[in-house]
Order: structure tokens, then C-alpha cells, then sequence
């Protein structure tokens, strides 16, 4: 058992490197994308795509749907989109990490890494949107 959870342990954080990798192309070297003429740009496109989450793609307007700037903004942008699977695969492979130090895994293990998972969410949208920002913008 300890074998197959190391080995899922190593998946998942493989898996956090591949988006990782896809935040780190879309953002600094769209240029060279190997896929950018094949996926639609209006999604992976950095420059143009984070405008998807407001109405009309407009700032102004506020959000596109309930969520589009938060909870669901992966559904967005293929730069959320990766950060997505970045962020939720490294939590997941602690998932499988914490049998090894502990008996079983059990509720009260998943639950503290939603809890983690929900606090990271909250620290970083409090600092994205409020502490590291100019006069309130968004």
C-alpha cells in the first residue's frame, strides 16, 4: 500500500508540474506555445483571454457568471484553467502522503485539506484584490 501511494503521490504532483509549465508558457512565452495555432486564442491567449470572466469582457461590467472571478475562473482562461490543475493536484498528492505518517486516511484528513485548500483560496484572493492593489482596483 505504501508503494501504490507513493506512486500516486508522485502522479499528482506530476501532473501539478504539467500545469504549472502551461501557466508559465501562456504567460511569459505565448510566442512559442507549441499548440497556440491549434487551441482557440480567445481562451489560451493570456494577453486576450482574462477579459472571459466579465460580462462582454468588460471590467466594468462585472463578472460573467456567479463565480467567474473566483470560485469558477478556471472555467474562464487556459491560464486558470492550469493554475487549476497546478494548485489541486499538489493538494491532492498530500492526500495521499498523509497514510504513510498516519494510520488510515480518513474524513477528518480530506477535510483538513479542503479547509487548506479554502484558506490558500481566501489568503490569496484577500491579497490579490485587496493588500497588493492600488486604490481598490481590480
Amino acid at each position: 500500500m505504501i508503494y501504490i501511494n507513493l506512486l500516486l503521490a508522485v502522479l499528482f504532483i506530476s501532473v501539478s508540474a504539467i500545469g504549472k509549465a502551461g501557466m508559465d508558457i501562456l504567460q511569459f512565452k505565448y510566442h512559442d506555445f507549441k499548440f497556440k495555432d491549434k487551441l482557440n486564442p480567445n481562451f489560451w491567449n493570456p494577453s486576450i483571454s482574462w477579459k472571459n470572466k466579465y460580462k462582454n469582457l468588460d471590467v466594468s461590467q462585472g463578472e460573467k457568471f456567479l463565480g467567474s472571478t473566483t470560485i469558477f475562473v478556471f472555467l474562464t482562461d487556459g491560464w486558470h484553467l492550469c493554475q487549476f490543475v497546478f494548485l489541486n493536484s499538489l493538494f491532492i498528492s498530500a492526500l495521499f502522503l498523509f497514510p504513510l505518517y498516519s494510520a488510515n486516511l480518513n474524513l477528518i484528513t480530506i477535510s483538513i485539506l479542503v479547509v487548506l485548500r479554502i484558506v490558500f483560496g481566501l489568503v490569496f484572493t484577500l491579497f490579490y484584490k485587496k493588500i497588493f492593489i492600488k486604490n481598490g482596483l481590480h
